[in-house]
C-alpha cells in the first residue's frame, strides 16, 4: 500500500441518484483520510454519504451523513480518518446535479 494521501475518487452525482464513489478493489483495503462536498450553486442544497462494509444496498446503519445541508457556493470537509476493506462501496446522494464529491485517502 502507498503512504501517500492522494484522490481517490471525485464525482459530480446525477440528481437524487445514489451513486458509487469508490469501491474498494478486491483482496485490498484502503484508508479513508476525508470527503469534501463542493456546493457550486446559489442555493442550499443536501447530500448523503454511506459507506457499506460488505458492498451491498445501503442499510440505514450505513450512513455517515443524511441529508445534511450545505449552503450555497460552500464546501464540506470531513475528517474521516477510516480503514475499510474489500468489497466496500462508498455511495453519495445529491439533492441536485450542483455538488461535487472528492474522496481522499490511501489505496
Amino acid at each position: 500500500m502507498d503512504t501517500n494521501i492522494t484522490v481517490l475518487a471525485q464525482l459530480a452525482p446525477a440528481a437524487t441518484t445514489e451513486t458509487v464513489l469508490y469501491q474498494v478493489l478486491p483482496g485490498n483495503r484502503s484508508f479513508i483520510n476525508g470527503v469534501t462536498v463542493c456546493n457550486r450553486s446559489n442555493s442550499n442544497r443536501t447530500f448523503r454519504l454511506s459507506i457499506s462494509l460488505l458492498g451491498g444496498a445501503t442499510a440505514t446503519k450505513d450512513y455517515l451523513y443524511y441529508d445534511l445541508s450545505l449552503t450555497a457556493n460552500n464546501t464540506f470537509l470531513a475528517e474521516l480518518g477510516v480503514t475499510i476493506g474489500s468489497p466496500a462501496v462508498i455511495r453519495v446522494y445529491a439533492s441536485s446535479a450542483d455538488l461535487s464529491f472528492t474522496l481522499y485517502g490511501i489505496a
